[in-house]
């Protein structure tokens, strides 16, 4: 799968987070989690050795791992939640999608190096690289459009009346 679309789904995985979230809302770090879930939609495939392609970064082992340890550094010991919801938003993202297609992904390498998708049928899957990926691309930025034109009056509401009863 293309970078664009890992992004794209990555994006529209943290904005719903975020629209889920009432805390993330109120919290003006939150917004740098999306520079994070930029960042994080591609670690998969960046961590990889060169000539390798879907081996331990696409590992739900490693996944968890990834997660965990992000989740205990970016929420238990700094007060970074945005950027740790970012960055697990991204990779959980990349794994989902990189299953739905026609390779699907090694979920439990180094055990066993068996790829997975969620369903045999056809219409679980998509090729990568295809039309059938420009389509899953325009959805992914029309609907994390959509969140945000919802989010962003009251993520400003909420700023708004953050600051004003801090400093009156």
């Amino acid at each position: 799968m293309r970078w664009k679309t890992h992004r794209a789904l990555a994006l529209f995985s943290y904005s719903a987070v975020i629209a889920f979230t009432p805390s993330l809302q109120a919290d003006p770090l939150a917004l740098l989690g999306v520079i994070t879930a930029y960042r994080g939609a591609t670690l998969p495939d960046r961590i990889e050795l060169k000539g390798q392609h879907r081996t331990y970064g696409h590992s739900a082992i490693y996944a968890l791992a990834f997660c965990v340890f992000t989740y205990l550094m970016g929420v238990m010991m700094l007060p970074l939640k945005g950027l740790a919801y970012g960055y697990i938003c991204g990779v959980l993202s990349h794994l989902l999608a990189d299953a739905f297609t026609d390779n699907g992904i090694p979920a439990f390498w180094p055990l066993d190096k068996r790829r997975i998708r969620p369903g045999r049928l056809r219409l679980w899957y998509y090729r990568q690289g295809k039309s059938e990926e420009e389509k899953v691309t325009m959805v992914a930025w029309l609907m994390t459009v959509v969140v945000w034109i919802k989010l962003l009056p009251s993520i400003v509401n909420r700023w708004i009346d953050t600051f004003f009863s801090y400093w009156i």
